[in-house]
């Protein structure tokens, strides 16, 4: 995930705060972390996929932000489960030994 140059200047005011960066448009969901800061893009939301079907970060889902404790909470929220800020986990093909009679 790259920062935008448009975002350089307010990120520069947020120099020695804590912060976490929320943004959407690109249709594909992204999780990076930054000198300790949490940066998390937003999947599709009901827009057009952007990238294939079966990519897990190709998801329609809400972002549920909570604060706790001064630090906000975030849990996505999709048709099938639910997902932590990291993203959504990819399956892991179990390989099985043939059966031979």
């Amino acid at each position: 995930m790259k920062t935008a140059p448009f975002l350089f200047a307010p990120l520069a005011l947020l120099h020695g705060r804590d912060y976490t960066v929320l943004a959407g448009h690109f249709h594909k969901y992204a999780y990076d972390t930054r000198r300790g800061h949490d940066y998390v893009q937003l999947g599709v939301t009901g827009g057009t996929p952007g990238g294939r079907t079966d990519d897990p970060s190709v998801q329609d889902h809400i972002m549920w932000v909570s604060v706790s404790c001064g630090a906000p909470r975030i849990s996505n929220i999709r048709l099938d489960g639910i997902f932590a800020k990291q993203g959504p986990v990819v399956p892991v093909a179990r390989s099985v030994a043939p059966i031979h009679p």
